[in-house]
């Protein structure tokens, strides 16, 4: 469990969506959900080697509340701090009491 004045980045949820640009052509959009307090930490060591077991490329951890709006994320949405882009990877639910999610992620490095 951590500890919530280690949340102390703010981070926004978008999903991603389909418009147009101005030519027509379909382009990728992604709309906020969700603005709140987290704690990302990168992996190492042997984190960073559990972490490979359950997806090869996770590269950090994030922890946020449980709450109506978070419980609806899924790996199809991403994590946005400041400039980073954190591609969801898995989502647990910290010993399953509906208080803390557990995001593992990968940094997207000049992703969009």
């Amino acid at each position: 469990m951590v500890l919530i004045g280690r949340k102390r980045s703010r981070v926004v949820f978008q999903r991603r969506g389909a418009g147009l640009d101005s030519y027509g052509a379909p382009v990728e959009t992604w709309t906020p959900l969700h603005t709140c307090w987290a704690s990302i930490t990168p992996l190492r060591g042997r984190d960073f080697l559990a972490a490979q077991q359950v997806q090869a490329e996770v590269t950090h951890r994030i922890f946020v509340n449980y709450n109506a709006t978070t419980a609806g994320i899924t790996p199809k949405d991403r994590v946005v701090l400041g400039t980073r882009n954190f591609d969801i990877e898995a989502i647990l639910n910290v010993d399953e009491l509906d208080r803390e999610l557990e995001l593992m992620a990968i940094e997207r490095i000049g992703a969009p």
